[in-house]
């Protein structure tokens, strides 16, 4: 992502070791119940799913990559520097603190998650409040080995082990904001079992304000410096009547061999030249997806304009159009019904040569039983086109040709450019063909083909196109 971008990553992580040195305390007067530090897997999931994740923040506050990690840096910065003086408040106040501590950050991740005027300063909030929970939990137990401390590890292995199960729970409900909510009740239940047992020794002197001076100059000229060559790359008119589509579900960049490399599936979209590519299993810093913000990534990788379709709760999974053309129009819709993970369409309306154009994209319902499922979501995908044409419907469908989905499709005026392929020809790992470009009336098909590669457990398909011009709308 470039060296900028790099240095802003580890910004958002250098004050964690910081906070972990301050930590460092005397011996510890009193004991408290070890299982406090079951804490530490909420905080860190917490953190992981929040603080940490470029991402989310820049689809919660509709920022660029520089300021939307500005936003997180600030958040965490403050957190660090009230943990560095938490143990010197009155054992009488702390309880009350850390329920206000709490309720602010709550309230904050809810104006983050939602988005609009007041998210900025809510991801601000409670970005300083998941590592200011932290510092609590941690004060509050020092790990050793000794008998007074035999069972410390066992605790925290267990909280560490809550951490895999939090996370797991919120990529198995497709982002779900509960999974955060709970997350938070843990750490803060965390917090109070902590303070109403031990207390350590008052901190050293600290050197808080130099280091929260020094981030924060740091983060200045970095995001000065990102912000500066942040920009999206003009659209290009194409240069004939022709134009190249490709729909390719990318599984996030793992090549059919398991083996993460986004830059295998750049080379492979690069070498088809499409006008028009439409991408499905697009992760914008999902940890079960390798954290990366494949649409920023990808859309500076091959210098093209990128619209995003999410699927999931936390906007971070879904679809995803990159093009060389003039956007028009953009519109989304996440389906109503769905089974396992959530699931979408975009639809954008983009300015050719010949006119305007329509292109929607969608991943339908991925289990070979769920054709009730697909069935439902094609209804609603054909509710979104309504009678906008030229149009092409291109993505990972999960149905076979002669299924009634296709039929569906095929009776509202879309035509499969593959049904000549012949019944050998096949898309995904298992030997079907379920990825396919569909073209109302208007478009003439001059060549169509499946790419073979092994960049993913799909084959892209790509196609050759021409609009005559006539009857769009």
């Amino acid at each position: 992502m470039g060296a900028g971008a790099l240095l802003l990553s580890l910004l958002l992580v250098a004050p964690l070791p910081v906070l972990a040195h301050r930590l460092r305390l005397g011996p510890v007067q009193a004991t408290a119940n070890g299982a406090v530090l079951l804490g530490v897997g909420p905080g860190l999931a917490l953190y992981h799913l929040v603080s940490g994740n470029l991402g989310l923040a820049q689809v919660k506050l509709g920022l660029p990559f520089p300021a939307a990690a500005a936003v997180l840096a600030i958040g965490v910065a403050l957190g660090v520097a009230g943990g560095d003086t938490s143990t010197a408040w009155p054992d009488r106040r702390r309880v009350p603190r850390v329920l206000l501590i709490a309720a602010l950050g709550g309230t904050g991740l809810v104006l983050g998650w939602r988005g609009g005027t007041f998210a900025t300063p809510g991801m601000i909030v409670d970005a300083a409040a998941i590592p200011l929970g932290l510092a609590h939990v941690l004060r509050a137990e020092r790990l050793t080995l000794s008998n007074a401390h035999r069972w410390d590890a066992l605790w925290l292995a267990a909280g560490l082990v809550l951490t895999l199960a939090l996370l797991t729970a919120y990529y198995a409900w497709s982002g779900s904001g509960a999974v955060l909510a709970g997350c938070g009740v843990l750490l803060t239940a965390g917090v109070l079992i902590a303070d109403g047992g031990s207390a350590c020794e008052s901190p050293r002197p600290g050197y808080r304000t130099p280091v929260v001076a020094i981030l924060a100059l740091l983060l200045f000229a970095v995001c000065a410096g990102q912000a500066a060559v942040e920009s999206a790359p003009p659209p290009v008119a194409p240069a004939g009547p022709d134009l190249t589509v490709m729909t390719f579900n990318i599984r996030a960049g793992f090549a059919r061999d398991g083996i993460w490399n986004l830059e295998r599936t750049a080379r492979t979209i690069e070498e088809q030249a499409p006008d028009v590519v439409v991408l499905q299993e697009v992760s914008r810093g999902w940890l079960g997806r390798t954290g990366t913000d494949e649409v920023l990534w990808l859309r500076r990788r091959l210098g093209m304009q990128v619209v995003f379709g999410a699927a999931t709760d936390d906007g971070l999974w879904g679809n995803a159009l990159l093009t060389r053309l003039p956007i028009e129009h953009t519109e989304r819709r996440r389906f109503g019904v769905n089974r396992n993970l959530q699931r979408s369409a975009l639809m954008v309306q983009l300015q050719t040569r010949s006119g305007a154009a329509w292109v929607l994209t969608t991943h339908l319902a991925a289990p070979q039983d769920a054709g009730a499922v697909r069935l439902a979501q094609a209804r609603e995908m054909l509710a979104l086109v309504g009678g906008r044409r030229p149009a092409l419907i291109m993505g990972d469908l999960n149905a076979d040709p002669d299924s009634p989905e296709l039929h569906l499709l095929s009776g509202a005026g879309f035509v499969d450019l593959g049904r000549t392929f012949g019944s050998g020809a096949h898309t995904s790992v298992d030997y079907r063909r379920i990825d396919y470009i569909l073209a109302t009336r208007e478009w003439e098909p001059l060549e169509v083909r499946i790419v073979e590669v092994a960049t993913s457990d799909h084959r892209p398909v790509v196609a050759k196109v021409r609009l005559s011009g006539s009857g769009q709308r």
